[in-house]
């Protein structure tokens, strides 16, 4: 049987190691691999199978506040459950935010305009034996949050302060207006 494989090998002073790429597979699929040496025709021995899932897709990621982004992603066969990944732009590593059955969660307390970027652990068991199956990541931002008006003064006849909170990340901010008994806003 031939296969689509790549092979490279390294030679250091003390081993020779060898290194196959394995090209073209399909996603969120387990494969066996052994290995087994020869010298001319002469078998030397095989190495115990080894099973590894290649990725599966990264998850979907959308935004349903300033503090919560819902993460959802295809289920993986044999999967028992699925640990859910995150990093926050700029940190160094990811940390494990949650263990569930489902193939969705929404992960809240997150800060407001900031990118997250999340892969997911999927949990196997096949035949008494655990594996792990892993997505590619993706990242998406946390809705910006909003301004809140905190006080609203007539000032005079034809005067009235508004006051709001600031908004981090924010440069300008734009007012609108409407009269009582009209549709639209206007600026």
């Amino acid at each position: 049987m031939k296969f689509n494989l790549s092979a490279l090998i390294i030679v250091s002073q003390k081993n020779i190691i060898f290194y196959i790429l394995d090209k073209n597979l399909t996603k969120n699929q387990r494969y066996f691999y052994k290995v087994t040496a020869y010298n001319g025709t002469t078998k030397l021995g095989t190495s115990e199978a080894v099973g590894v899932y290649t990725k599966f897709d990264s998850p979907e990621i959308k935004a349903v506040s300033d503090t919560k982004l819902k993460i959802t992603w295809d289920s993986v066969s044999k999967a028992e459950s699925y640990t859910v990944m995150r990093r926050k732009a700029g940190d160094d590593s990811y940390k494990e935010i949650k263990t569930v059955t489902d193939t969705s969660y929404t992960d809240s307390g997150l800060s407001a305009s900031t990118e997250y970027y999340y892969w997911i652990k999927a949990n196997c068991n096949v035949d008494g034996t655990e594996y792990v199956a892993k997505s590619t990541s993706d990242s998406q931002y946390t809705l910006t949050k909003a301004p809140t008006i905190k006080n609203v003064n007539d000032i005079s006849k034809s005067e009235i302060e508004i006051t709001w909170n600031s908004v981090s990340g924010a440069e300008s901010y734009r007012i609108e207006r409407r009269k009582a008994g009209e549709a639209e806003y206007k600026t």
